[in-house]
């Protein structure tokens, strides 16, 4: 994928994705790319395993107790 591309693809995902608590630690609400690459570094599975934990518990709670 050209570095255009790149760069447009990850505007779209910032713009998109600002208000999550994971970006929010280090972006304070904003969607600028070069703040991105200088405060996000590259993680792994287990970095990230704490917070899809809770997306998949609130949904199996969600299956769980559809009506509370």
């Amino acid at each position: 994928m050209p570095s255009k591309y790149k760069k447009q693809l990850l505007a779209q995902i910032l713009k998109k994705n600002v208000g999550i608590e994971y970006l929010s630690r280090y972006l304070n609400g904003k969607t600028d790319k070069e703040l991105f690459k200088m405060n996000v570094s590259v993680v792994s599975y287990e970095d990230t395993k704490p917070y899809i934990d809770r997306i998949v518990d609130a949904r199996w709670g969600q299956i769980q107790h559809p009506f509370e």
